[in-house]
């Protein structure tokens, strides 16, 4: 079931699953990171979806696909 997200901010994120919501939390993460020079990274989820798609074991699913891409 797709809902409207907010930041911590109150900005929207978008109208999204929180799959997608986890996806883009991830992919700020590691922005913010890589920014930060904080290396090396772990990251640890609770989303079986998210771990297999990061690792490339399985293909992702088309809502989250662009945002993935971008990790």
């Amino acid at each position: 079931m797709a809902r409207l997200e907010r930041s911590k901010k109150g900005r929207v994120i978008a109208n999204t699953t929180s799959l997608g919501v986890e996806v883009l939390t991830i992919h700020e993460v590691v922005a913010y990171c890589i920014r930060e020079q904080l290396m090396p990274l772990i990251m640890e989820t609770s989303s079986l979806i998210i771990k297999k798609v990061i690792d490339e074991d399985w293909d992702s699913p088309w809502a989250i696909s662009m945002e993935v891409q971008k990790i």
